[in-house]
């Protein structure tokens, strides 16, 4: 069975002494799992036990590395995820955070 990354865009796959990892999802832990399913914004996607993501998708603070093995182990609750090659729709939109009308028109007023 190859083991591949289910992110959306990404084609990475296991293959032996590279320095990528791959991690199961969640799946007992039903909100961590639930916001990594948002994350990955794959229509209609539900993660099986043999569903995994790979390491790229994952900063190194949510990694816990063991001096006993070159594999680092992800940290309880890790929820930072970077995902690229999303198609423009699907790209986060940046917040647009309003001025109050008070400073508003003290920026008209100078």
């Amino acid at each position: 069975m190859v083991i591949s990354c289910s992110a959306y865009g990404c084609s990475n796959r296991f293959k032996k002494g590279q320095s990528i990892h791959f991690f199961n999802f969640p799946l007992k832990n039903s909100i961590l799992l639930k916001q990594l399913v948002n994350a990955l914004k794959r229509q209609n996607f539900k993660p099986t036990q043999w569903s995994r993501i790979c390491s790229e998708h994952f900063t190194q603070e949510d990694f816990v590395h063991r001096s006993d093995s070159e594999r680092p182990l992800l940290k309880i609750g890790s929820v930072t995820f970077i995902f690229k090659g999303f198609p423009s729709y699907l790209q986060p939109k940046p917040i647009k955070i309003r001025k109050l009308p008070s400073q508003r028109n003290q920026l008209l007023n100078v």
